[in-house]
Formats: C-alpha cells, sequence, structure tokens
C-alpha cells in the first residue's frame, strides 16, 4: 500500500486597486528572500483557511476582515504536497501597512509586469490563473 499524502497549507491573499496587486517582498525567510509574494501564511493545525488568511491579514498587513467577506480565487497544489489557497477580499478595515519589518521588505501596489522576474513563481502562476478565471492549478516544486 503507498503511503498516504501529507499536506501542508498555505493561505494568500489577492487585494487588488487600480489595476494592481497588494506584494510583500519576502526577507530573512529562508525561501525566495528578495522575491515578491503576497500577504501570506501557513494553515496551523486545527485552523481553517479562512480562519489563516483572516489571522494573517492582521499579522502581515494590518487590516481586519471577516470570514465571510473572503472568497476563494484559486488553489493551486504544489507537488512537494503543499495546498495553496488564494484569497480575495470583498471589504476590511484599516490601511495595508508591513506589520513584520523582520520578514518583510515592504509592501507595494505593482503590476505583475512591473515586478516581471521578481514574483516567487508560484503565486506568478496563481495570479495568471486567477486573471483567467481558472480555479485550480499545479506546479512542480520550485525550490
Amino acid at each position: 500500500m503507498a503511503d498516504r499524502v501529507k499536506v501542508k497549507s498555505a493561505v494568500f491573499l489577492i487585494l487588488e486597486k487600480e489595476g494592481k496587486y497588494l506584494f510583500s517582498q519576502r526577507k530573512n525567510t529562508g525561501y525566495r528572500d528578495g522575491f515578491y509574494s503576497l500577504p501570506s501564511g501557513h494553515v496551523d493545525v486545527g485552523e481553517m483557511p479562512t480562519e489563516a488568511m483572516v489571522r494573517e491579514a492582521k499579522e502581515e498587513i494590518g487590516i481586519e476582515c471577516k470570514e465571510e467577506d473572503l472568497v476563494c480565487a484559486h488553489a493551486l497544489f504544489e507537488r512537494d504536497n503543499y495546498a495553496d489557497y488564494y484569497f480575495t477580499l470583498g471589504s476590511y478595515e484599516g490601511e495595508p501597512e508591513n506589520k513584520e519589518p523582520e520578514k518583510c521588505g515592504e509592501i507595494r501596489w505593482a503590476t505583475l509586469e512591473e515586478l516581471e522576474g521578481r514574483i516567487v513563481e508560484k503565486v506568478l502562476q496563481a495570479l495568471r490563473a486567477f486573471e483567467e478565471g481558472i480555479l485550480f492549478s499545479q506546479i512542480e516544486k520550485t525550490d
């Protein structure tokens, strides 16, 4: 009998404004430091993805949101058994700001073209799929 997959999960927040996405620059994480991602984080044991996204939004960029305002816009499965959930957000309170400067070099609104070659590969794939209305994609391990 084959071993069963033990999946790790992460959540990502897609915020859009005036044709741009809110990106965070990775710093001191040991994974793709210097590259841009979206506000994100791991789903903790016993936590639902929407709960994790509400928590991470507050911890990373200081905004308050509710689970019921989150919409799952894309799911991405990575060969190393990561299941990533990408959410959009109808409404929130506060203005995004960098609340974790020890792990984030900056947050900025940018288009995919403005950050070409500097976006974490799986995040870029998910955003392109999101723009095309594709709800699910897969990717080989990127690192």
